[in-house]
């Protein structure tokens, strides 16, 4: 019972997080122009700040619904470090489930969304050729989880200068990544898009990323116990 209810809070958690994420954009243009804000680095600002609260909120989230998670790599990524409470029977039931509520969360916001701003909800899509989009996510998806990480295991203990290092860390790699694929270091976050043919690709290369990073790190930093919740602190992205 507690395998399918952390399935089922990870599908609900990955379903509000679809539905969320894909309104950073149209957050970020709102606000801009609410005040009167025409530079990027300006806009670059509101839409870090719009990442952490979203961030924020979810870390809550997470814990209200007893650690669940809105990314598979994260799952994939503490369960080969041996951290967190996951079993492999558990692990494998939380990606499909993330999957799915991925799903439901991009089908509910396209008839939500104001079609208006429906050109603003493009998920990540491949703008280079298929090796180097799964390149170009295999690098930054080691790079985040390493980090992410680096923050869990060595970082603050407060909760708001977790989630504000980590959006430190995301939107740069956001926007080094939007000339390759969006990106989406998150899995789940590639299935919205009208490009699945590249799903199995891109996602089976995160998660070697993940694995590896993982077993990389774990040779760096101390292994220490994490507290309940940490696992969805490996968000990402976009």
């Amino acid at each position: 019972m507690g395998v399918i209810k952390a399935a089922i809070g990870d599908g609900a958690l990955t379903f509000l997080w679809v539905l969320c994420s894909s309104c950073i954009g149209v957050s970020t243009y709102l606000v801009a122009t609410t005040f009167g804000v025409v530079n990027e680095m300006g806009s670059l600002f509101i839409t870090t700040l719009v990442v952490f609260l979203i961030f924020l909120v979810f870390g809550f989230l997470g814990d209200a619904l007893g650690g669940a998670a809105f990314n598979p790599t994260a799952n994939a990524a503490f369960y080969a470090a041996g951290l967190g409470h996951d079993s492999l029977v558990s692990a494998a039931l939380r990606c499909p489930a993330q999957v799915a509520g991925a799903v439901a969360g991009s089908l509910a916001i396209m008839e939500l969304m104001p079609k208006q701003y429906h050109h603003m909800l493009e998920g990540p899509a491949l703008k280079v050729d298929v090796q180097a989009g799964a390149i170009a996510e295999g690098v930054l998806t080691f790079i985040i989880t390493f980090m992410v990480f680096v923050i869990v295991l060595r970082g603050p203990k407060s909760a708001l200068l977790k989630n504000w290092l980590l959006t430190l860390v995301t939107v740069p790699l956001v926007v080094a990544g939007s000339n390759y694929t969006g990106p989406s270091m998150n899995p789940a976050n590639v299935v919205p898009t009208n490009q699945l043919w590249t799903l199995p690709c891109i996602s089976k290369l995160k998660m070697t990323a993940a694995k590896k990073c993982t077993f990389s790190s774990i040779s760096v930093l101390e292994k220490r116990q994490v507290k309940k919740g940490a696992n969805r602190m490996c968000h990402l992205s976009f």
